[in-house]
């Protein structure tokens, strides 16, 4: 059993370490970079924030049926397990939003088809954020 201490170090390491690779080195892939084939290219400091925005926006591209709202609960259930985890860097604002939405049952509206990525998860956690 995870002692409510050591789940709180394991995020904020998570975040710290973030900031070391990016002190240290200057860069981070996703982060400081644009994905894919695109990450030769750097995004200027003063853009960073918008970088999750432009990706989510981009992704949102879903087709199809949609996921029962029970599947939408798992889907953020799912995605709340992995950030937990501490090795994203998740902010804990993120981290409480995701417990809210499940708390009052605010769930998004997910296409089953248009997933892309090696994960396959993206177009779908595309319409998590943008919830």
């Amino acid at each position: 059993m995870v002692e409510a201490g050591d789940f709180r170090q394991r995020i904020d390491s998570g975040v710290k370490f973030l900031e070391k690779i990016l002190s240290e080195e200057g860069h981070i892939y996703g982060v400081t970079t644009g994905y894919g084939d695109s990450v030769m290219f750097e995004v200027p400091y003063d853009l960073i924030e918008e970088l999750p925005m432009h990706l989510t926006r981009f992704h949102g591209c879903g087709l199809g049926e949609f996921f029962t709202p029970e599947q939408s609960r798992a889907i953020l259930a799912a995605r709340l397990a992995s950030l937990t985890r501490g090795y994203s860097g998740v902010s804990w604002n993120l981290l409480d939003l995701l417990v809210e939405l499940l708390n009052r049952n605010i769930l998004p509206v997910i296409p089953q088809e248009g997933s892309v990525g090696a994960s396959g998860d993206l177009t779908p956690l595309s319409y998590v954020s943008a919830h």
